[in-house]
């Protein structure tokens, strides 16, 4: 099993916009669904309509592909269990106005910090 998809998750986008398109894997839904659907056929149909279109999808087909957790989240950058001085990795995630919510059952955080005087 590769991942779970819900609650509007969706697959499938990049299959669209490759000349060259072969799934690289299968869909089983374990659960009732609905399924969007739409074939490539028809939406080479719609991308001939529209040049600004067809422009949106070549920018999405040549934007840098950016790291990615086997989860296909933004990888972050994290550093734990050090002693002493040591150089805290920086990392920028996008914000989202309406994320998914994932309760915690217990978080924990110490931050030691040396002062000089």
């Amino acid at each position: 099993m590769l991942g779970v998809l819900a609650d509007g998750d969706y697959f499938g986008d990049r299959i669209l916009v490759e000349p060259q398109s072969n799934w690289e894997f299968t869909v089983q839904a374990v659960t009732r669904t609905t399924v969007l659907v739409l074939p490539q056929q028809a939406f080479r149909e719609l991308l001939n309509q529209s040049q600004a279109l067809q422009a949106h999808v070549d920018r999405f087909r040549t934007r840098p592909q950016v790291p990615q957790n086997k989860y296909g989240e933004a990888a972050i950058a994290l550093t734990s269990g050090h002693i002493g001085e040591t150089e805290l990795p920086g990392t920028f995630v996008d914000y989202e106005l309406s994320p998914r919510e994932y309760e915690l059952s217990v978080a924990q955080t110490v931050l030691r910090v040396k002062v000089e005087i």
